[in-house]
């Protein structure tokens, strides 16, 4: 900025300012740069990419534009397009990093690991106490950094500016990475910023640091349902850190559970039971009855109803009133066995009761999945208008409890709703919203509801005489069993395929799939 009196010319309305941001290039101008300038006839698609990459900064265009030149991988180059291409590696070097002092250069190149900086974080990681005042000069100097606040509080670099950073880092001293990475990690621990203190102990490999902080995350990702979340960290775990830690096994062993993956429990569940005994009495109970509720959820997905209501019941006995992970889940578990007794009464009641216990203490995932539910009980009795309104119910509290957009969870109420609009002949909305229970279900890896989605679907499809489309929702459900090994699933896909069998008249094929 000049030094003039901006604040008061503004306010008079005296000046017109143009920013990084104005100068910008767009979707439309840089494809006119693209195709009309450079003639490289790129798809609309590898010009999103671009502009994303660059964020509309010109001179990343143009050479990005010059390396693909004499290219006929473009794809492959705009898909590995970054800061260490040697033309932004050659330019941000020459033109921008080698102008600046010493002192500046060591503290870009010092920052570089962050996706998002703020003036305490960076004395932390360089050892000095000028960091607002870096990232101001910074800002202040147009050097590929952006405030993400009105505060000036939060900046961030442009992407190809970070990456050429940390590539330069990497070559000159590439033992100084780790010890960045943990320096932000335990800042970024010490705010209960947890998301990005995992980030930088995992990027600094300081792998039983990050199981510590995954633990300590893994009971609130439960109760909000973020299992992918859950599982995109476990794969960045050697498996030795997670089976040394009794509660983290547990933690992990419902998320699998949650995810239908049976097969991953069983040594989860003995690395457990083997370091119970380091543990407090009250941990050792709490644990029993971790282990009490996973042993009846198989045991309910095995089609062992009795042992599911049992070991059930035992961990209810031991778990505290307000364990929040478990105890929901339990309810919701007994709910789900006597609902394949055909107890429709039993399960509705226990269903309720997971429903209320789960948002007394705050854990959305099973209390949505729990009301969800719930309106399957009420279509097996036979009451649509109120099955509905438990749907439009959960629904809205979905929403209520994201802020912005449907959670994963809320699947059961979208087919439930697509469910009661096929009884009612409104096949088009129905259609629609079995459509967004499926996808839902399979953004949150909830398998169970993808399989009744799709089921539900083929039966609509078979109703509007779309005979292959049905064929076609029961060929999905098939390839979405195997994601969870329960026997009970394929039952039922044999059940439906002999009810739509039944409908086509095809006699042979509906006593084939009954067997």
């Amino acid at each position: 900025d000049p030094p003039l009196h901006l604040a008061h010319l503004r306010t008079l309305g005296q000046l017109t300012e143009l920013r990084a941001a104005d100068m910008r290039f767009t979707t439309d101008e840089t494809a006119a740069f693209f195709n009309n300038v450079m003639n490289l006839g790129l798809s609309q698609e590898d010009i999103a990419t671009l502009e994303a990459r660059t964020e509309g900064w010109v001179a990343g265009l143009e050479m990005a534009a010059l390396a693909m030149r004499d290219r006929e991988d473009i794809a492959n180059f705009i898909a590995k397009f970054s800061g260490s291409n040697r033309y932004i590696v050659d330019y941000l070097t020459e033109e921008v990093l080698q102008r600046q002092e010493k002192d500046t250069q060591s503290f870009l190149l010092k920052t570089a690991i962050l996706g998002r900086m703020a003036g305490p974080l960076c004395d932390a990681l360089t050892g000095r106490s000028d960091g607002q005042e870096m990232l101001e000069y910074l800002e202040a100097n147009n050097l590929f950094i952006m405030p993400l606040d009105d505060e000036r509080f939060w900046y961030r670099y442009y992407p190809l500016f970070s990456e050429a950073l940390r590539n330069k880092l990497n070559r000159s001293t590439p033992s100084l990475v780790a010890t960045l990475h943990r320096r932000a990690s335990e800042w970024f621990e010490q705010r209960g910023l947890m998301d990005e203190a995992v980030h930088h102990a995992l990027a600094a490999e300081d792998f039983e640091h990050a199981a510590g902080l995954i633990e300590t995350m893994s009971e609130e990702i439960l109760m909000q349902g973020r299992i992918t979340t859950l599982f995109g960290l476990l794969r960045q775990l050697p498996n030795e850190v997670i089976t040394r830690r009794p509660r983290f096994c547990l933690h992990c062993a419902w998320a699998y559970l949650m995810a239908g993956q049976e097969n991953n429990i069983e040594p989860l569940l003995k690395a457990a039971e083997k370091g119970l005994s380091n543990e407090t009495d009250a941990d050792q109970k709490l644990l029993k009855g971790h282990m009490l509720g996973i042993r009846g959820y198989i045991a309910k997905l095995q089609g062992d109803i009795p042992s599911a209501i049992k070991n059930c019941e035992a961990a209810l006995k031991v778990l505290p009133e307000n364990e929040p992970v478990v105890r929901p889940v339990v309810f919701g578990n007994i709910g789900h066995a006597y609902f394949e007794k055909g107890d429709m009464a039993g399960a509705k009641k226990y269903m309720e009761q997971s429903c209320k216990n789960g948002r007394a203490v705050g854990n959305i995932f099973t209390a949505l999945a729990a009301k969800g539910f719930l309106s399957y009980i009420l279509i097996e009795q036979g009451q649509l208008q109120e099955a509905a309104k438990v749907c439009q119910q959960t629904i809205q509290l979905g929403l209520e409890l994201s802020g912005r957009y449907p959670l994963p969870a809320a699947g059961h109420a979208y087919i439930g709703l697509g469910q009661v609009l096929y009884e009612r002949n409104n096949l088009k909305s129905a259609a629609e919203q079995l459509t967004k229970g499926i996808e839902l279900g399979e953004t949150g890896q909830f398998w169970v509801v993808v399989i009744k989605g799709y089921l539900v679907l083929a039966q609509l499809e078979q109703a509007m005489g779309d005979e292959d489309a049905a064929m076609q929702a029961v060929a999905m459900a098939e390839a979405t069993a195997p994601k969870i090994l329960m026997a009970r699933e394929s039952s039922h896909i044999s059940s439906w395929k002999t009810r739509l069998a039944l409908a086509r008249g095809d006699l042979p094929a509906a006593v084939h799939w009954a067997d």
